[in-house]
Formats: C-alpha cells, sequence, structure tokens
C-alpha cells in the first residue's frame, strides 16, 4: 500500500509504425500454413476403383505428404497459386453437335 500509481507515468513507447512482421501478415502466415501436417483426417475419397486410367488409391502415403509439405512451404497464396497454376492443364472441349437438337425457325 506504500506505493503510489500515478496515471500516464508508464512507458508507452512512440507511436511509431513497429519494424517485422504486422499482424495482417501474421494472419495471413496462419491461413496459408499447412492445416493438417501429418494428415490424421485426411482419407481417399476418389470412388474410381481400380481403373486403368486413374490409380488415385495407388499413390504411396509419404509422397502425398512430401508433395503437401513442399505445397505448404511457402506460407504465401500468390506463391501457392503459381504452384498450382503449372500443374493445370487447359484444353477445348472436343463437342458434337447434333442437327436433331437445334430449335427450328419458323
Amino acid at each position: 500500500m506504500g506505493e503510489e500509481h500515478i496515471v500516464g507515468d508508464q512507458d508507452r513507447g512512440s507511436r511509431k509504425r513497429k519494424w517485422g512482421a504486422t499482424s495482417q501478415q501474421r494472419q495471413k502466415e496462419i491461413r496459408y500454413d499447412n492445416p493438417d501436417p501429418n494428415l490424421d483426417g485426411f482419407e481417399v475419397s476418389c470412388k474410381h476403383g481400380r481403373n486403368k486410367k486413374v490409380s488415385c488409391k495407388d499413390i504411396p502415403f509419404e509422397d502425398l505428404r512430401r508433395c503437401r509439405q513442399k505445397f505448404y512451404s511457402q506460407k504465401d497464396k500468390v506463391q501457392q497459386d503459381t504452384k498450382l497454376s503449372h500443374l493445370i492443364e487447359i484444353g477445348t472441349p472436343r463437342r458434337k453437335k447434333r442437327s436433331e437438337f437445334r430449335p427450328k425457325l419458323y
């Protein structure tokens, strides 16, 4: 009880912005970080079975884990998107139009 507390006596520091990671940058790192690094909740959702063209169930678990670690090693959305864009193939759909389904003009 012998101590006196005076309002405004505490050193609050300057009002300048501090150098280093801001809270917004930390939130982005948390958002784009690996949510499940050990793949504890991972299940193969593929229902292809044993198809010759699609063999999703034959991929080893360690390969999945390694690819995921490489993807989440960069915690920036733009860098993650560039990695994904290298895996995408764009093709034009091949369509055959039937003449019987065309609307008749009167």
